[in-house]
Formats: structure tokens, sequence, C-alpha cells
């Protein structure tokens, strides 16, 4: 039995992670939700991390930074 699950492994895995990714991508992000304070005022920005890089949110809140400095 050990021979033959080292003999199948290559051939089930990659399609089993791949059933398991198709899983999880259908499954809705939690949105996140952070407040910055703009000047006297608090922001608050809700994004979806799975669609929203690090570098993008952080664009985004120097932007609104200088938008309110004008």
């Amino acid at each position: 039995i050990g021979s033959m699950a080292v003999t199948l492994a290559p051939t089930i895995i990659p399609p089993l992670f791949e059933l398991l990714k198709s899983w999880v991508d259908r499954k809705p992000s939690t949105p996140v939700k952070i407040k910055i304070k703009v000047g006297r005022k608090i922001a608050q920005i809700e994004y979806d991390p799975t669609k929203t890089s690090a570098e993008e949110l952080e664009t985004l809140v120097k932007t609104l930074g200088k938008t309110v400095k004008k």
C-alpha cells in the first residue's frame, strides 16, 4: 500500500491542490476596514485584501492625505 501511494502521489496531488485552490477561491473574502486620520477628520476605507495589494492601499492612503493638505 505504501509503495502504491508513493507511485500515485505525483498523479493525484496536483489535481487535489487545484481542487482545493478553486474551493478556497470561491469563498467570499472578508473585507478589511481601516481608519486613518486625514487632517482633522477620520476616514474609513474598506477593501478586499484578495483584490487590493498593500502597495495599492498605500497609494490610496497617500493620495487621500495629499488631497486634504491642498
